[in-house]
């Protein structure tokens, strides 16, 4: 956008924007936005603005023509419900450039493209989603739910690299996997009995070769540079983040105000 370089959204109907030279966020007004919590965003100055809004175990996406004090109009709405055994289900809204794209547990991919206006599904693996992910690459990454007496503590990984028409089992992660801009896959792995470490694999998970054995990010945006951003979990703010240009082997840390 000619004003914000960078768009975050939250909890409680919260919307900021970066304008560019700033060193702080500033809030948007959401015109009639209903209230709740946002957790997806996707469009562009032409095709308009999708959010989308949750409130109890229902998220409705909606659609304005502009971002600032837009106008909303409700899209479609879907009931998240409980899992098997009572577990929660979880929504992810992302942006592919060409449209947007939207799952939940239930695992039925709903696709939308700016130009033609339509909806499409897609089949996904046939178990509970934990996880979504969509990398810079356009590589997509699922987290799921295993087979078996263990499906419940056990995941598995899933990738794809044509939006979602077919899907790939990769290996045994639980965050999912990010692609750098050479095509190396990255996972964490761990276990009850030893520490998270960082894998890379250059062949699309055949092979795996430790990067890390102790790395500090659990979450990793790889940079069109090359580089990979790591963002320190921590509950404590500011949050911490710090950057590789090795592939992961070595960290710098990166100053936040």
């Amino acid at each position: 956008m000619p004003d914000a370089d960078l768009l975050a959204f939250c909890e409680f109907g919260t919307l900021l924007r970066h304008a560019p030279g700033q060193n702080k966020l500033e809030p948007i007004d959401t015109g009639n936005l209903p209230y709740g919590n946002l957790v997806g965003l996707a469009g562009n100055m032409d095709a308009g603005w999708y959010v989308a809004v949750q409130r109890n175990n229902e998220v409705t996406i909606y659609h304005s023509a502009r971002l600032e004090r837009g106008e909303w109009n409700q899209v479609r709405s879907e009931k998240l419900g409980k899992w098997l055994l009572n577990q929660d289900t979880w929504f992810w809204l992302r942006d592919i450039g060409t449209g947007f794209a939207y799952t939940s547990t239930k695992a039925t991919l709903h696709r939308y493209d700016y130009a033609s206006g339509q909806w499409s599904e897609r089949a996904m693996p046939d178990r509970r989603v934990d996880a979504m992910r969509i990398s810079g690459s356009g590589m997509w990454s699922l987290i799921t739910q295993g087979y078996g007496p263990f499906a419940i503590t056990s995941r598995d990984a899933f990738v794809s690299v044509n939006q979602g028409q077919t899907w790939q089992e990769v290996t045994a992660s639980h965050i999912p996997l990010v692609q750098r801009t050479d095509g190396t896959l990255l996972r964490f792995e761990s276990s009850l009995m030893s520490d998270t470490t960082l894998h890379a694999s250059s062949d699309m998970g055949k092979t795996w070769t430790l990067v890390d054995a102790k790395p500090k990010s659990r979450e990793l945006t790889p940079l069109k540079s090359g580089a990979i951003l790591g963002k320190i979990m921590r509950w404590s703010v500011p949050a911490q983040f710090e950057i590789s240009n090795d592939g992961g082997k070595s960290w710098t840390a990166e100053s936040m105000k």
